[in-house]
């Protein structure tokens, strides 16, 4: 009987494997610095200049990157959501600073908008009555109760007497 020894395929040996270890960690912080380089920036954020009282306005902006959002309102925060939707009324009106904020852990990055809240002019519209009047004719009985006062034309008998219509 014979003893067969394994060998390894020609051209891999443990110098090799050390070379391909290396490549595989390179390549990790290689990715790792690509990553952490890439920085969070705010996109897209729709915020109007001007909006008119009596509407609901809507605010909203995106990232480049996942991260948590946060909206705030004159440095309050107003939402910790990416979008914000506010009724606008008449105590409303005047100029706001608002902040999309984001952060992902490592990063934070914001933009304000201005944004005024512009009121709207109260208009009263005047109608004329209608010209055409129709005119009501009712009748009208009066009788006194049925045992008059003391005297006829006293204060007390003027008051008791029923009129229906």
């Amino acid at each position: 009987m014979t003893a067969e020894t394994t060998r390894p395929a020609p051209g891999i040996d443990g110098r090799f494997l050390k070379q391909a270890a290396y490549v595989v960690v390179v390549l990790i912080l290689l990715a790792l610095t690509l990553q952490s380089a890439v920085a969070l920036s705010i996109t897209d954020v729709q915020a109007p200049a001007a909006f008119p009282e009596g509407g609901t306005l809507h605010l909203s902006f995106s990232t480049d990157t996942p991260a948590s959002y946060h909206i705030l309102r004159d440095g309050v925060q107003v939402a910790a959501a990416d979008t914000y939707d506010r009724a606008i009324s008449y105590d409303d009106a005047g100029v706001s600073v608002y902040t999309f904020e984001a952060t992902d852990g490592t990063d934070t990055v914001s933009e304000n908008r201005t944004v005024e809240i512009v009121d709207v002019p109260l208009t009263i519209t005047v109608r004329e009555p209608d010209q055409r009047t129709t005119r009501s004719t009712t009748s009208r009985s009066c009788s006194r109760p049925a045992s008059p006062p003391t005297s006829a034309t006293s204060p007390r008998a003027r008051r008791h007497t029923h009129c229906s219509s």
